[in-house]
């Protein structure tokens, strides 16, 4: 497709060729469509109902609901940077805001994202705007299949990991007691674990990059100094990220923002605050958590009430523009590139 100029809006369908053909050549076919043509959309339902037809796929014998897949691309007008690989903390987090307006529109339309991840993220760089990709995973609030869960492990929400409700009308205790608890009704993704993805990228973001001292400018960021800020830092988000470290932060034993605060050496008045509003979008976020499960039952599973969410994602959006602001114009390097940039420099 090299050398080729596109409409926006263009969609390729990718289909396997026994479905069109019914024989069993495996090599798939590519279709150029127009995504906003009905009679393509029209024509691949029609393809996927023939009684004739079988998937390419093998149909799963423990889950015989995931059959056909169906590869897209899509072309748009811009051409973006995933979040991680943004290297200002304001246009980062401002586009992680804009993030939160889209999960917020999926959830009024009734979907949940499923799979929130730096990479998932892309930041306009014109515009230094944020959108969400890859909805794959993306599966209705109504989707009558608990327990198949989806996502980026580092950023899953603690529930999912642990597979059991967490805020069920009582305080948690052990991982343990959260099963037997939960054992008579499945856990099922809901809106707010998209918004816990989004609290842990927010909480990648302070780790993934350094604030430049005001006399420390860019052309001295590969000094013995900054390498051991930026080695330190990634040990510390390591730590953080561990899995049943996480637990035991969400959960309650073990208290964020005090842990975020001792892994920043001589922490500022700005880190400080930063850390309050992320702790501040923890406990918007927990509190909803319970409103919702305390009258979970096993006929409705939170089907129909995910809209209780809704101001969580004001509180999330509100406390994210607001950490943007506080990095405003701030000069900041990423971790990863300060190290890759001293490895190089020893071969």
């Amino acid at each position: 497709m090299a050398g080729r100029e596109l409409p926006e809006g263009t969609c390729w369908i990718k289909t396997d060729l026994i479905v069109q053909t019914g024989t069993d050549d495996r090599s798939g076919a590519l279709d150029c469509l127009s995504a906003q043509n009905s009679e393509a959309v029209l024509g691949r339902k029609k393809l996927l109902q023939k009684g004739t037809t079988k998937p390419v796929v093998p149909i799963s014998p423990f889950l015989p609901e995931i059959h056909h897949r169906v590869h897209y691309r899509t072309v748009m007008d811009n051409i973006g940077e995933p979040l991680h690989h943004i290297e200002r903390l304001d246009v980062a987090f401002n586009a992680l805001a804009d993030v939160v307006q889209a999960c917020k529109m999926m959830c009024i339309a009734g979907f949940n994202h499923r799979d929130l991840s730096p990479g998932n993220i892309i930041v306009d760089k014109k515009e230094g705007r944020g959108r969400l990709s890859d909805l794959e995973f993306a599966k209705d609030h109504m989707s009558d299949l608990p327990g198949h869960h989806a996502g980026t492990p580092d950023f899953m929400a603690v529930e999912l990991i642990e597979n059991a409700y967490g805020f069920r009308g009582r305080p948690p205790r052990t991982v343990g007691a959260i099963r037997q608890l939960n054992q008579t009704i499945p856990l099922r993704h809901n809106a707010g674990h998209d918004l816990e993805s989004i609290l842990w990228i927010a909480i990648f973001l302070l780790y993934n990059s350094l604030v430049l001292d005001h006399d420390m400018s860019i052309e001295r960021s590969g000094d013995d100094t900054l390498f051991v800020k930026a080695s330190q830092q990634r040990q510390y988000r390591d730590e953080l990220f561990d899995p049943s470290r996480r637990t035991r932060i969400f959960m309650g034993d073990t208290n964020l923002y005090d842990t975020m605060l001792g892994h920043f050496s001589s922490p500022s008045v700005q880190i400080c605050g930063d850390i309050g509003h992320v702790e501040t979008m923890q406990f918007k976020l927990k509190a909803t958590y319970r409103v919702f499960e305390t009258v979970l039952s096993e006929q409705e599973r939170g089907q129909t009430r995910n809209a209780v969410f809704l101001s969580a994602h004001n509180k999330f959006e509100g406390c994210l523009r607001t950490i943007s602001d506080l990095f405003n114009g701030e000069k900041c390097k990423r971790v990863d590139d300060i190290l890759w940039a001293k490895r190089h420099s020893q071969d």
